[in-house]
């Protein structure tokens, strides 16, 4: 796969032409209370899955989230759909806030944002047929009987339920009479396109598609991958991208969030983040994206991080990446760093949290790969917290 598939960002933002804001995340907290041992299970810690994260969302384009497993890309995603009840912080479709409506009125807010799961058989219910999975949703709503126009087939209001399931099906690029198979009888890309269909149910205008193609196959990837960019482009749908393979969310993606131990530390346009990463665990990540020429992947440079992920129980103080950084000071652990744009200014279209900014990313991985900078990183102040 590559860029040139993929209409060019229609400014300096990374927004497409036109794009209305849809969602706005705001100092978004998502905790989970660790219980201790004994008959009275009292509350002993909390995992900080997510602290602190703001995100934007606007119609027709592309948010690429990505991380190292357990930075919290996941737990937002289900956060912004109140699958999980946030902490705190604020989550808001079309201006609505979500976090303070009650189930009956998350209900209806649902229509315009679903989600596709990472494992395409877990998320499928194996005891119901595909035509139950993709049409329980309409039932839920209350849109059997309308759906699909139609009422060929078995007549009456079954046939309007089950001629907009046929539909979804040929949309994902499943034929109609697969509707009556069960989802062991699939692929795992046909599986996920059953995902996608049920999704796609209710004429959502957010997806948030979490590691949608990190279980398929990767030719079966590019087919699910292409199929979501016929369908934002027919559907005008825009997508909440949450993957590890740093090269599909740059193919797919509008703008790119970077997160690390629960916090973005790095959002921007994607040929911005790609190209002039500064926040060091950026250039981290991205000098670890293999290379598809062989030559070119034997004779590349690349940053080696040493030490563990620090547990979310117990994050590091000032910034979360420190205890890795190669570029630590006493400041990194003293105050955290506040996202920025590097150039000057509280705002702009690329901001980085990052007191020591990196402004020659290819010279800075040169230098981290001579080994300036490597090995074990001391703790500044003598202690994470």
């Amino acid at each position: 796969m590559t860029d040139s598939t993929k209409p060019a960002d229609s400014g300096s933002t990374g927004r497409p032409a036109g794009g209305e804001r849809l969602l706005e995340v705001t100092d978004l907290v998502m905790e989970f209370p660790v219980k201790g041992k004994g008959f009275v299970r009292r509350t002993v810690g909390k995992v900080q899955a997510v602290s602190k994260v703001s995100l934007h969302l606007d119609a027709g384009e592309t948010l690429g989230v990505v991380g190292e497993s357990g930075c919290g890309k996941s737990t937002t995603g289900r956060a912004i759909l109140q699958l999980h009840k946030p902490t705190s912080g604020s989550v808001k479709l079309r201006g609505r806030e979500l976090t303070t409506m009650d189930a009956d009125e998350l209900r209806g807010v649902r229509r315009n944002l679903q989600i596709v799961f990472q494992d395409p058989f877990a998320s499928l219910n194996p005891k119901m047929p595909v035509n139950d999975i993709i049409g329980e949703a309409l039932k839920i709503h209350g849109l059997w009987d309308t759906a699909g126009g139609s009422e060929s087939a078995r007549g009456g209001k079954t046939a309007a339920g089950l001629a907009r399931v046929g539909e979804l099906l040929k949309l994902v690029g499943l034929s109609p009479e697969h509707g009556n198979r069960y989802p062991h009888e699939f692929s795992g890309g046909q599986r996920q396109r059953i995902g996608i269909a049920r999704a796609l149910a209710l004429e959502p205008e957010v997806l948030i598609l979490d590691e949608p193609v990190s279980a398929l196959d990767v030719s079966v990837q590019a087919g699910v991958v292409n199929l979501l960019e016929d369908l934002q482009e027919r559907l005008g749908l825009a997508y909440f991208f949450i993957a590890h393979d740093l090269s599909v969310v740059r193919h797919i993606s509008d703008r790119i969030a970077v997160m690390y131990l629960g916090k973005v530390i790095e959002t921007g346009p994607k040929d911005e983040v790609y190209t002039n990463p500064r926040h060091p665990y950026t250039v981290a990540l991205l000098s670890a994206a293999p290379e598809a020429d062989p030559r070119l992947e034997r004779s590349r440079q690349r940053i080696i991080l040493t030490g563990d992920v620090p547990s979310p129980l117990n994050p590091p103080s000032g910034c979360r990446f420190r205890t890795r950084c190669w570029k630590a000071q006493d400041i990194c652990a003293r105050e955290e760093p506040p996202l920025v744009d590097p150039a000057g200014g509280t705002a702009g279209p690329h901001l980085a949290a990052c007191h020591f900014p990196v402004d020659d990313p290819q010279a800075e991985i040169a230098a981290v790969a001579r080994g300036a900078g490597t090995g074990p990183v001391p703790d500044p102040v003598g202690s994470t917290q």
